[in-house]
């Protein structure tokens, strides 16, 4: 099946400088979940700016695939990152159970050296998150491995979920996401000793932790050719209904108001 590409994630490396022989100075990596590649040339024609150059002066592979065959994020993101098959890399699953039968986040990690932070507070939460279970090298790693004093790296890696940033930043790379609690952007003691003060200022200047609602709307209107995929209205094995148009309230007292669980 040709249209078998990375479904259901999308995955697009994108670099400042098109095919040259320059080193690109910057290189980012997006992942879309649940975006298969189909959806990508069906929307070409709505994109603009750089993914529209990256199409129009850039190298597309149309058939690019995983074949392993457990397409959740952990695993896929996992995969995307190191190369290896989950059985290699160690994330086989989004969750599993230790030996004695407790439940296990595949990000989950030792609290004494990765407890999350509390964007608010600046103090700990009793859990980790990190790589420690990831098994090998990502592409992350070896381009960190790599920088030397004149020409230091970086590697970021933003994701709303914890398990999304982890996978693909893994030992090397700074992971950073949206946390549940506060509705603030985090990280681990595992990337930083404490949040660096760029990403404080930008939960300063976005108060997503004071938002009571969010409004869903479309982009454009909903007899545009941009919504003309089959079964789009067919909601009977979606978790809900759909939500265009409407106003998803967050519930403060609840203990994770902002958490992006599936």
């Amino acid at each position: 099946m040709k249209n078998k590409t990375l479904q259901p994630y999308f995955y697009l490396l994108l670099h400042c400088a098109f095919i040259s022989a320059q080193r690109p100075q910057v290189t980012v990596i997006m992942v879309v979940d649940q975006f298969a590649a189909h959806y990508f040339s069906k929307l070409s024609c709505f994109f603009n700016y750089g993914i529209k150059d990256l199409l129009q002066k850039g190298v597309v592979y149309e058939n690019a695939n995983y074949p392993h065959a457990m397409p959740s994020t952990g695993p896929g993101h996992a995969a995307l990152s190191t190369g290896c098959y989950p059985k290699d890399h160690g994330i086989v699953g989004n969750n599993w159970c230790t030996p004695h039968g407790v439940k296990m986040g595949c990000d989950d990690d030792d609290p004494c050296k990765a407890a999350i932070i509390n964007p608010v507070t600046g103090r700990c939460y009793k859990h980790g998150k990190g790589p420690g279970n990831i098994m090998v090298d990502s592409i992350s790693d070896q381009f960190m491995m790599s920088s030397q004093p004149d020409t230091p790296r970086a590697v970021f890696s933003v994701s709303l979920k914890s398990r999304s940033a982890i996978c693909t930043s893994n030992k090397m790379g700074k992971a950073i996401w949206l946390d549940g609690k506060t509705g603030h952007f985090t990280s681990s003691k595992f990337y930083f000793d404490q949040l660096p003060r760029w990403l404080k200022e930008f939960n300063r200047q976005h108060h997503i932790g004071s938002l009571s609602k969010v409004h869903w709307s479309l982009f454009y209107e909903r007899n545009s050719s941009a919504y003309d995929f089959k079964n789009i209205d067919n909601y009977a094995f979606a978790q809900r209904q759909s939500i265009i148009g409407t106003s998803i309230s967050i519930d403060h007292s609840s203990k994770y108001p902002f958490a992006i669980w599936d």
